[in-house]
């Protein structure tokens, strides 16, 4: 698998965020169905660093992580926190090895759906060293 799917599974296989997300966890955009909650991972850059034979095995790649949901700014932050725990581990998930979670950056925002409706979006920035 390649890591961008190892950390997919990684998320998907984490008790707290699946009871928050189901399975809606999604790479740069959401499904047009999707109802929030939901989690969107976006790739902000994926160096390929090489040496004199080739590629480096163990690399970073800067990640955005968007936790959505509709509820309260307490229930966003509950999403981006167990999102966090769910990825602070190193190791190796399914066949891709990490080195344990660096965090950049936090941030939060509110998003006005209609009139009434809001959406609330905790981001997390992160580095994964992988393979």
């Amino acid at each position: 698998m390649n890591w961008q799917g190892a950390l997919t599974q990684r998320l998907l296989d984490d008790a707290a965020v699946a009871a928050i997300v189901e399975d809606r966890v999604r790479w740069d955009e959401a499904e047009q169905d999707d109802a929030v909650p939901f989690i969107i991972l976006t790739v902000i850059e994926d160096s390929r660093p090489r040496h004199m034979e080739g590629g480096q095995g163990f690399r970073p790649s800067f990640v955005q992580i968007d936790c959505y949901h509709g509820g309260s700014k307490l229930a966003a932050l509950t999403l981006r926190e167990a999102a966090i725990d769910a990825l602070a581990a190193g190791g190796v998930f399914d066949g891709v090895r990490f080195d344990p979670l660096r965090i950049e950056a936090v941030r939060s925002e509110k998003e006005r759906i209609s009139g009434t409706e809001v959406r609330w979006r905790e981001s997390v920035d992160i580095i994964l060293f992988h393979d």
